[in-house]
């Protein structure tokens, strides 16, 4: 085999072996944020690697990769798990995502076009339309905010508050599977739309924080119920016989 040849070879493993590493990657991430993979939820990566076609060592530096950015929780001789925020941590994380958002809705509001609220119209109106296709409504929700988000002009602001919420979609995904979809989807866009609409950058700040924390406090209300109760059960349960 001719030297050319071998770095070829090469090259072509090393591809290979960055795209199983992106599918292991996207296969798991894509299956924390949309809720299938909840908080605590223990990833076996001979099964990951099985469905994948792959070996075990891309979906290994997969779940480290995702470690690294907080979605999962990797321990010596327990494996990877999906990590699990403590509703203190989810409030932070909320303030956070308020903040960050109240801010981007700022900056970018004086700068929104015609054809900017003109989307940001039919992103609202479509999510009326699919309110009972939950999946569909997230889309759309995704949608509206990312559109001004994405008007802000400030690119690290944006992936800030992209890795926000990746962090608190485990636990969203959560309180929508216990507490259902129609009190999420209530949180009125139009009164967020109308401060958008308006120009003023500290009325459209302002409005966004509020819509944020609305979403933040049933959230962090319904986590600490869950934390109380999964404590309460723990408390009364009988002690072992020695």
């Amino acid at each position: 085999m001719s030297r050319d040849t071998m770095h070829l070879q090469s090259d072509a493993n090393l591809a290979s072996a960055q795209t199983a590493h992106q599918e292991a990657y996207a296969f798991i991430r894509r299956r924390i944020l949309s809720g299938e993979f909840r908080p605590g939820y223990r990833i076996n990566p001979v099964e990951v690697a099985r469905t994948l076609s792959i070996s075990r060592m891309p979906v290994r530096d997969a779940l480290r990769q995702l470690d690294s950015q907080g979605l999962v929780v990797m321990r010596p001789n327990r494996g990877a798990t999906v990590a699990d925020l403590t509703s203190d941590e989810a409030e932070e994380y909320l303030e956070i995502r308020a903040v960050l958002e109240g801010l981007a809705s700022g900056l970018a509001t004086p700068w929104l076009t015609e054809t900017d609220l003109d989307d940001l119209s039919a992103a609202k109106d479509r999510m009326n339309e699919v309110r009972d296709d939950q999946a569909q409504w997230i889309i759309q929700h995704r949608r509206f905010h990312r559109l001004v988000q994405n008007a802000c002009g400030r690119p690290n602001l944006v992936r800030e508050i992209a890795r926000v919420a990746d962090l608190l979609s485990p636990c969203i995904g959560s309180y929508l599977a216990v507490k259902g979809f129609d009190e999420f989807a209530d949180y009125d866009h139009e009164l967020l739309f109308g401060a958008l609409c308006s120009s003023d950058a500290e009325t459209a700040e302002k409005a966004t924080r509020e819509h944020v924390m609305m979403t933040a406090r049933n959230i962090v209300r319904f986590m600490r119920e869950r934390d109380q109760q999964s404590s309460d059960t723990v408390s009364t349960r009988p002690a072992a016989i020695r």
